[in-house]
C-alpha cells in the first residue's frame, strides 16, 4: 500500500547496534562524531536570543511564499557582509537547506529525470532527490595529490550529464572531505551548465568555517542559474531554530521566473514560521561570537590532529582540510570497512565513522568531528597507544 520513494530495512546498521549495546551495560562513549553545536559545549548568547522572539509582529499571520521582507533583507545583510550583491527580491525563505532541495527539486526536473551529487559526501541529497522521484547520478571528487585537496573529475563529470540531467549539486566546503569549490572549477561548472541547460545549487552551509589560510568560495559569476543554499543551522548554531534561504543567481531572465516558480510552490507549504523570520536579524547578529568560538574549537582539534600524527607518524596521517567541521584521517592498521570503528569503540570506548558511509573508497580513513569538546577529542590518543 506504499509507495517505492521510502523504503529501506528498517534495521540498524552494525556500529549503530554496537553503541546501544554499550550504552545499555553503562560503558563509556568519547563521542568524536558529534555535529550537533547545541551539544557541543558551546556558550549562547541567551539573552539576546530569547529577546529576538520577543517580537509581538511574530503574532500577526502574514503568509508571504517568499518569506517576510525583514527576514530577507537580513539575509541579504549577510551576504552584503561577505562583499557579494544579494538584494531581498532575490531570496526566497524555506524551513531548512533540507526543504530548500526539495522545492528545488520540484521546480527543475519531473519524475524520472535526473541530479548530480558529489561522492565522497554526505549522503543526505540522493535521499532527498529519491524523494521527489528523481534520480540521483553520483561524480567524483579525487584527492590531488599535487594540490593537496579533493577537486572534481571532470572527465567523469561530463560522462555522467545526459539529456536527463536538470541539476548539479555542489557542497562548497564538502562534508566530510573539507574542500572548497575552487574557481576554475566553478568556471568549468557554469561553462557546462549554460551548454547543457542544467542549473547549479550550490550547498554553502559550512561557508564561515575556514581553515587557516583556505580560499572560500567565490561569488556566482551570473553565467547559469545558480541557487545558494544555507541557513541558521551551522551559520548561527542554531538547528533547532528552522530557517533556511535560497540564494538565486544567473541570467536575470532565467532569475526572475526561478523565482516566481519557486514562489508558486512555497505558497502550498508556508514553512517558515513567523516567529524566526522576525527574529532572523538579531539571530545573524549572534553569529559572530559562536562562530568565534566554533572556529576556536575546530583549530584547537585539528593542532591535536597534527600532533598526533607527530607522534605516531608510523600509525596516522592527516588529510589536508579547507573547511568545515570534519577531518579526515588515514590510519595504517591494514582494517577495513568499520572494523576500526568498531574496535576502537570496544577496546576504549572513542566513537568514529567508518570512510564507507560517505563513499570514501579508502578504507584506511576514519572521519571525525571538529566539534566534539576537545577533552573528548583528545581521547582519541589513547587507540595509539
Amino acid at each position: 500500500m506504499f509507495g517505492n520513494r521510502v523504503e529501506w530495512s528498517g534495521e540498524e546498521n552494525p556500529l549503530t547496534d554496537a553503541v546501544n549495546q554499550r550504552r545499555k551495560i553503562g560503558g563509556i562513549i568519547y563521542d568524536l562524531i558529534e555535529t550537533n553545536p547545541t551539544a557541543a559545549g558551546f556558550v549562547y548568547d541567551e539573552a539576546a536570543i530569547m529577546e529576538a522572539f520577543a517580537n509581538p509582529a511574530a503574532l500577526r499571520y502574514e503568509p508571504t511564499a517568499r518569506g517576510l521582507l525583514c527576514a530577507r533583507e537580513a539575509v541579504s545583510r549577510y551576504y552584503a557582509e561577505r562583499g557579494w550583491s544579494m538584494p531581498a527580491d532575490r531570496i526566497l525563505l524555506t524551513a531548512s537547506t533540507s526543504e530548500a532541495y526539495a522545492l528545488l527539486f520540484k521546480l527543475l526536473a519531473k519524475p524520472g529525470y535526473e541530479v548530480l551529487y558529489p561522492t565522497p559526501g554526505y549522503p543526505l541529497v540522493e535521499f532527498l532527490a529519491q524523494f521527489e522521484g528523481l534520480v540521483a547520478v553520483r561524480y567524483r571528487l579525487t584527492f590531488s595529490q599535487n594540490a593537496q585537496t579533493w577537486r572534481i573529475d571532470f572527465d567523469r563529470l561530463a560522462a555522467a550529464i545526459s539529456v536527463r540531467t536538470r541539476a548539479l549539486v555542489v557542497i562548497s566546503p564538502s562534508n566530510p572531505t573539507g574542500n572548497y569549490l575552487h574557481a576554475e572549477d566553478y568556471d568549468l561548472l557554469e561553462e557546462l551548465a549554460a551548454e547543457h541547460g542544467f542549473a547549479l545549487i550550490v550547498d554553502e552551509v559550512f561557508y564561515d568555517f575556514p581553515a587557516a589560510g583556505a580560499t572560500r568560495t567565490r561569488e556566482p559569476r551570473r553565467k547559469a542559474l545558480t541557487f545558494v543554499l544555507n541557513g541558521l543551522s551551522k551559520v548561527c548554531g542554531l538547528p533547532q531554530m528552522k530557517l533556511g534561504w535560497v540564494a538565486v543567481y544567473g541570467p536575470l531572465h532565467l532569475v526572475y521566473d526561478a523565482l516566481a516558480r519557486l514562489e508558486y510552490i512555497a505558497d502550498f507549504y508556508l514553512s517558515a514560521g513567523a516567529p524566526v523570520q522576525h527574529a532572523a536579524g538579531a539571530l545573524l547578529n549572534t553569529r559572530h561570537d559562536l562562530q568565534r568560538q566554533i572556529n576556536a574549537r575546530l583549530t584547537t582539534n585539528d593542532t591535536f590532529l597534527r600532533e598526533l600524527c607527530t607522534q605516531y607518524p608510523q600509525h596516522i596521517t592527516l588529510l589536508p582540510r579547507e573547511g568545515g567541521w570534519c577531518s579526515l584521517i588515514r590510519c595504517d592498521d591494514g582494517l577495513y570497512g568499520d572494523m576500526r570503528s568498531h574496535r576502537w569503540l570496544k577496546y576504549n570506548g572513542v566513537l568514529t565513522h567508518p570512510a564507507y558511509y560517505y563513499d570514501l573508497r579508502d578504507d584506511g580513513l576514519t572521519v571525525l568531528s571538529l566539534l566534539t569538546p576537545p577533552d573528548t577529542f583528545m581521547k582519541l590518543g589513547v587507540v595509539f597507544e
